[in-house]
């Protein structure tokens, strides 16, 4: 009799296994129904740029997500949809940088290395009128 509770509990470990590595597969097969974008994001020296703001969105259906860059200058927007997506990369004293011909797959990695260039200095001169007004009649003749 006690050689029968040994196979009994082999049995029940190997269930036990098989049932783990189809539920691992299962999981595998469903993070494959998107792709991801990833990529660097540095100025013109080519030094990293840390908490950029990064957005990616789904030009088909208008639904976005931002992240910042970490201190490598790295982002990673995994689990997207699969479609056309626009990139935006916007940080501090950098002109914004823009892209909207990515098209993300089936199980593919999008890389993408932006560089951003310094922005452009604008100058804004306002002229106003101050001091005194003057109401002068109109003369009519």
């Amino acid at each position: 009799m006690f050689s029968l509770g040994k196979p009994k509990c082999l049995r029940l470990s190997f269930a036990g296994v098989v049932v783990l590595a189809i539920a691992s597969s299962c999981a595998a097969q469903t993070s494959r129904v998107g792709g991801a974008i990833q990529g660097s994001i540095v100025d013109q020296s080519g030094s990293a740029i840390a908490g950029a703001s990064v957005t990616v969105r789904n030009l088909g259906t208008s639904q976005a997500r931002t992240m910042l860059t970490n201190a490598q200058g790295l982002f990673r927007a995994g689990e997207l949809s699969v479609g056309q997506y626009e990139l935006r990369v916007e940080s501090s004293g950098f002109s914004p940088y823009a892209n909207s011909a990515i098209v993300v797959s089936i199980g593919r990695v999008v890389q993408i290395a932006v560089q951003l260039t310094p922005a452009t200095v604008q100058q804004q001169i306002t002229v106003s009128a101050s001091g005194v007004t003057q109401n002068r009649p109109m003369r009519v003749t």
